[in-house]
């Protein structure tokens, strides 16, 4: 488009300009050449003749000579319009290059905004990811890892003997697996929140809190004790002699005791009217 000036283009317009330039420039000389020659010629005339005719060979002259130089002045005017338009090529290309630079830079800064979005979007995710792990650390710390000293207890009341294995049994234990994007998604053994929060009172029904997991099946270990003892001194088999639930010190002793199903009779349980 002419903007490198060592280009052909270029250099042909420049070529053009010079060309028309000089010839306007020598059609301009060969006028006035031509007009000093036919008035010379005019004057002779006019001193040949003695004067005759001598106002309208002036005026023929004169209209020569304005000829000649509007014939010059358009040539002229024809040159520099031919130059003003490869000025015009030159300046078209140099806008359409500033242009095309301008895309470019456009370009880039998508670019690298694209970019910097994508690295906070990593960054983010990778938050949210190290987060997710702390919660998790910080429910396995909770979950094996809880306070248990008598001292920082209060409101303490004894629960029913049978009543823990009472519930142990009313609720389904079954094998499982967590549902896509629930916990570890692995397959465990265990009972359900309903269940544990309807035979224990504990819980929101949706999780099972542990301490009183682990609290309800060691009295149910305790009351199955008791039976098993129970049921070997009716058999005449001896063994350990059946031990009484553990009891709390005095200074251990709950406010108020809170209502309890009634246990069932022993006797039915463990079969001890047939033995009779």
């Amino acid at each position: 488009m002419g903007i490198d000036p060592r280009s052909g283009r270029h250099a042909g317009i420049e070529r053009a300009g010079e060309m028309g330039t000089a010839l306007a420039t020598a059609g301009a000389k060969n006028t006035a050449r031509t007009a000093t020659r036919d008035k010379g010629l005019a004057l002779k005339a006019d001193v040949a003749n003695l004067g005759r005719g001598l106002p309208s060979q002036s005026a023929q002259a004169a209209q020569v000579g304005l000829g000649g130089g509007s014939s010059a002045v358009g040539l002229n005017q024809g040159s520099n319009a031919q130059y003003l338009a490869s000025t015009d090529i030159m300046g078209s290309g140099f806008r359409g290059g500033m242009q095309g630079y301008a895309g470019m830079g456009s370009t880039l800064n998508q670019q690298y905004s694209t970019q910097v979005s994508a690295w906070n979007a990593e960054q983010q995710r990778e938050g949210q990811n190290a987060a997710g792990v702390g919660s998790f650390l910080g429910g396995l710390a909770g979950m094996f890892s809880f306070p248990s000293d008598e001292n920082v207890k209060e409101d303490k009341e004894p629960i029913a003997e049978g009543e823990a294995l009472e519930a142990v049994n009313e609720m389904p234990v079954e094998e499982w697996t967590y549902k896509d994007g629930v916990s570890d998604e692995g397959r465990h053994v265990g009972t359900y929140a309903q269940d544990f929060q309807r035979e224990t009172g504990k819980g929101d029904g949706k999780s099972i809190p542990v301490q009183d997991a682990i609290g309800i099946t060691m009295k149910a270990v305790q009351d199955l004790d008791g039976k098993v003892d129970k049921l070997a001194d009716a058999i005449g088999l001896g063994g350990t002699p059946a031990k009484p639930p553990a009891q709390r010190r005095k200074t251990q002793q709950p406010t108020a005791a809170r209502p309890t199903r009634a246990p069932a009779r022993e006797e039915e349980e463990i079969g001890l009217g047939a033995v009779a």
